[in-house]
């Protein structure tokens, strides 16, 4: 009998030692897998917010652990720990190279750790900035100016829908390819609600017409208000768009000039943008200020004067235009 529970004994033991290891190789798949499956999502996807067509800077001296958590807040990797965990396992975490880095599209960390520790900083770009208000024809201008020879845009349907901004440019980007990153630019910039054509055109006068956000809001009141009345907006900001000619070069001949831009002649807005507006303008022209002023104008220094009767208007004129 005692032999038996020996022998029970025994067998029981023998289980419980097999089962511990058998529980053990199930825990340590487990954390393989899970080990796995976070290291693949961290390092393999990039953030959803990744900053393509921007320069990511990395001063000289600085760390690697430093660089990753620069990156995890810059949403160039998911995670700083499993980028660094991944430089220190290939040990080449001392190998980060200085410099400025300049990515078109979105790219693993693992693409993102070879391009910092191998490849390096890049020099083959330019740095463009179109102001607000630009029109097509001065970002030809621009770029042309940067060595971009052939920058030539044909569809001026995109006038008002390329966004003004600062851009790194890659010098052998092709003009299509450009043109693709300003629009993408202004979708990503531009809130719905202001894309709208009419915003968008009444965005391009005000940006022509004053420099400050307080004078867009003000000037967008003005302007919807007449176009509710059916009054012709008047907006000299459309000749520079139309021949070349600035609010104090215009004649009274030049007020006459039969063009669908022409804002004398034709009420309600232009039948397209004149320039490509900023967010205040756009702002500006999506929240317009309600005054009890109908008229205005800009001085020789560019500060907007109102007025709500025209006679109040005519003695402006005369008072800083001299006429």
């Amino acid at each position: 009998m005692e032999n038996l529970k020996n022998i029970i004994e025994n067998l029981l033991s023998k289980m419980q030692f097999k089962l511990r290891i058998t529980f053990g190789l199930v825990v340590l798949v487990f954390i393989a897998f899970v080990g796995t499956f976070l290291f693949l999502y961290f390092t393999i996807a990039p953030p959803a917010n990744f900053p393509d067509k921007q320069i990511v800077t990395i001063e000289k001296g600085t760390s690697f652990k430093k660089v990753a958590a620069d990156f995890e807040e810059q949403n160039l990797v998911r995670s700083a720990f499993w980028f660094d965990t991944y430089g220190w396992f290939l040990r080449s975490r001392e190998d980060v190279k200085a410099g400025e880095y300049f990515f078109e599209r979105p790219i693993t960390a693992t693409k993102l750790f070879r391009e910092i520790t191998r490849t390096g900083g890049v020099d083959n770009f330019a740095r463009v900035t179109l102001p607000e208000g630009v029109t097509i024809e001065e970002i030809e201008l621009i770029f042309k100016g940067f060595g971009f020879k052939d920058f030539k845009i044909k569809d001026k349907e995109l006038e008002g829908y390329l966004f003004p901004d600062t851009y790194f440019v890659p010098l052998d980007i092709s003009t299509e390819k450009m043109i693709e990153i300003m629009q993408e630019t202004f979708e990503k910039k531009v809130p719905e609600e202001m894309r709208e054509k009419d915003i968008v055109i009444m965005a391009s006068l005000l940006e022509k017409e004053a420099y400050v956000k307080k004078d867009m809001e003000i000037i967008s009141g003005i302007l919807w208000k007449r176009i509710d009345v059916d009054m012709a907006l008047q907006v000299d900001a459309v000749f520079p768009y139309i021949i070349g000619k600035h609010s104090l070069q215009l004649t009274t001949k030049d007020l006459k000039i039969d063009s669908p831009y022409n804002t004398y002649l034709y009420k309600g807005l232009p039948p397209g943008p004149i320039a490509n507006p900023g967010l205040n303008a756009l702002e500006a022209a999506l929240n317009p200020v309600k005054t009890g002023y109908w008229f205005y104008l800009s001085d020789k220094n560019g500060k907007i004067h109102y007025a709500k009767t025209y006679n109040q208007h005519l003695a402006n004129r005369k008072k800083y235009l001299g006429k």
